[in-house]
């Protein structure tokens, strides 16, 4: 197999510390498909990624993907460092109101999307089914903020990472994000073309979360440390990426 990114990747992602691509992995046609349309998308609208600690996602195994969530593109950079960890194919776990109709349900549970229903105590079967994937083998990426946020500090997150972590025995990799606010951020309309931008993103060390246990059995302070742990190192990666975005606003680049 080739060690290589695709060639869509390869025309936006920068390895900042000169990692090595891992081999690729088995493909899934569409999400491939999309994925490098998508790519392409970002690559003529003058939008790059910059990557670094891409190493700190397993090659095999259940992988829980945290990032921070600052914009509706998120999606897209968060998944640039499994381009270099054999292209794993990511599970996005998203809020139901998204899966808008027959087609577009299709569509996203064939990308590999997970519908959350958000309501109190109705996303029992969404996190059945990521603990599932994860079980398999899977990446499955969460935003643990549950929302769009721009402030500063990371504040409170939802449990669910840490819940599908202590079921499933995946670890937590926290990814923190930089530079999507410029492209369609809540409140505004999207980005097209234009300056470049670079959109930063910065892989933490894994978390693993004691407690492994069937649904319910979960203990109350496995689940505060965990997110405790999570919510510290998210801080960490999310500091990181916008101190890069920083440096490159004043060096004028």
């Amino acid at each position: 197999m080739s060690n290589e990114m695709s060639w869509a990747a390869r025309a936006i992602i920068t390895r900042t510390n000169g990692t090595v691509a891992a081999p690729r992995q088995r493909r899934r046609t569409l999400y491939d498909l999309v994925k490098n349309m998508i790519l392409w998308i970002f690559y003529l609208q003058n939008i790059r990624i910059e990557i670094e600690g891409a190493e700190n996602i397993p090659l095999t195994g259940g992988v829980i993907l945290a990032p921070n969530h600052r914009a509706y593109y998120d999606v897209i950079p968060v998944s640039g460092p499994l381009q270099l960890r054999g292209d794993r194919k990511p599970r996005y776990m998203l809020k139901k109101e998204a899966f808008v109709n027959r087609w577009i349900s299709k569509l996203f549970v064939e990308l590999g999307g997970i519908a959350v229903d958000r309501a109190p105590g109705k996303g029992r079967e969404s996190l059945s089914a990521a603990v599932d994937a994860l079980q398999d083998g899977e990446v499955v990426a969460v935003f643990p903020q549950g929302t769009i946020r721009h402030d500063k500090e990371i504040g409170e997150l939802k449990s669910g990472a840490v819940r599908m972590a202590a079921r499933s025995g995946a670890v937590i990799v926290p990814v923190g994000c930089s530079g999507t606010q410029k492209l369609w951020t809540r409140g505004e309309r999207p980005r097209l073309g234009g300056r470049r931008v670079t959109v930063y993103v910065v892989v933490g060390e894994p978390i693993t979360v004691d407690g492994k246990g069937t649904e319910g059995t979960e203990g109350t302070e496995e689940m505060d440390a965990g997110t405790s742990a999570l919510r510290a190192r998210l801080q960490s990666v999310k500091d990181r990426a916008d101190e890069a975005a920083m440096r490159r606003t004043y060096a004028g680049r």
